[in-house]
């Protein structure tokens, strides 16, 4: 049986570096790739595939929703595609709540690239999949929780968070995810107010120190200190 594989990474050279080990496989073809969320469904909506290989944060210019709200997107409306989550995220908080979500193939950046093997046929088996990293981090993460309970962020705060991290407003958040102004306007003070932040700034550091967006993707950030609150 042919395994039918999507891939899809906003960098280039893990993209193609994903695409050739995988192309190398036994079994395995790779029946369409992409750069974006946008054209990650695009591709879905025209291609049946059985395992989606993709990265969490593929911020593009269209605001296309990624990250939870991507994934949540595959799950409903493609349920025979599997999703093997490949990510640099070394949050423990967030790869928690993604598990929560029912994405249970997570590999990290940072571990062999045997475990995207391992982590596809574990999708092919309806297992769950964790490679050594994303398995330390959420163990790890578990412990720490324990001091810090007031440090605990909802998923809903944890994607604005990461949304204002990627250059998004108040207002284009609320758009985005179907929340009022108002709404994603009081998740991100409740998240400020969480972490003992005052400023976004703070926000935007948090959110490339825990992984939650790639340092090239904060840089294209602006500001939001005139925004409307």
């Amino acid at each position: 049986m042919t395994i039918r594989i999507v891939v899809a990474d906003d960098h280039p050279l893990v993209h193609a570096a994903i695409s050739r080990r995988l192309r190398a496989l036994e079994g395995v073809e790779i029946v369409g790739t992409a750069q974006n969320a946008g054209d990650l469904i695009a591709l879905l909506e025209t291609t049946p595939c059985d395992v989606v290989v993709t990265d969490y944060a593929m911020p593009n210019e269209d605001k296309q929703a990624d990250g939870l709200p991507l994934l949540g997107e595959i799950a409903k409306r493609f349920p025979q595609a599997r999703i093997v989550l490949l990510t640099g995220i070394d949050n423990a908080e967030l790869l928690r709540t993604i598990e929560a979500r029912g994405i249970v193939r997570i590999v990290s950046k940072a571990d062999d690239a045997s475990d995207i093997d391992m982590a596809i046929k574990a999708a092919l088996e309806g297992a769950p999949y964790r490679s050594a990293s994303i398995a330390r981090l959420i163990a790890s993460g578990m412990l720490a929780s324990a001091d810090r309970p007031s440090a605990h962020l909802t998923p809903r705060e944890v994607e604005v968070v990461r949304l204002l991290a990627e250059g998004l407003t108040a207002t284009e958040i609320a758009k985005l995810t179907g929340r009022s102004h108002k709404t994603t306007s009081a998740q991100k003070v409740s998240a400020k107010r969480k972490l003992g932040f005052e400023q976004d700034a703070d926000l935007f550091l948090y959110a490339v120190t825990s992984g939650m967006v790639a340092a090239s993707g904060a840089a294209r950030t602006r500001s939001h200190d005139d925004e409307n609150e």
